[in-house]
């Protein structure tokens, strides 16, 4: 790693860059929400595409304020997990949510390329729903990385005017 120092001894120039770091402190946490907004919005923009259906989770994505210099971006619990569990089998009970889910969607032979019901040699659903991840997460965190570049741009065009 190149380190490379610079001195500088013109009164005048140590001034100017003095000032600009204190409307970098005023301006960068402005932009740093701005940020977070925006990587937010291309989470859930990456939801719909998972296909994922919307529901009380989606309406969950949000930018937060975590202190007067930061910022982040809130994402429910099962919504990661969702979007990270490994694909497993889950034994179809009965009273859970996710049979009468399996009733509903698969008790016609239909193929949605996301999540299996093995079905009986009778042509009903057998006793467990092979479901798989929804990985959305990461296609929205890259959408927001690619505007970085941008960001850092008009951070430094309103430091220095």
């Amino acid at each position: 790693m190149t380190v490379v120092e610079v001195k500088i001894r013109d009164h005048g120039t140590f001034a100017y860059l003095k000032g600009l770091s204190s409307r970098a402190k005023k301006i960068g946490p402005e932009e740093v929400f701005r940020l977070a907004k925006f990587g937010a919005k291309k989470l859930k923009e990456s939801y719909i595409r998972a296909k994922i259906r919307k529901g009380k989770s989606y309406n969950q994505i949000e930018a937060r304020k975590l202190t007067k210099k930061s910022s982040g971006i809130f994402i429910p619990q099962r919504l990661i997990l969702l979007d990270r569990m490994p694909p497993h089998f889950v034994s179809l009970k009965q009273g859970r949510r996710i049979t009468e889910w399996a009733r509903r969607y698969f008790g016609t032979r239909t193929v949605t390329g996301m999540s299996e019901v093995r079905y009986g040699p009778k042509g009903g659903i057998k006793g467990a729903v092979f479901v798989t991840p929804h990985p959305f997460i990461d296609a929205g965190y890259r959408m927001m990385l690619n505007r970085l570049d941008i960001v850092a741009n008009r951070i430094a065009n309103r430091i220095v005017k």
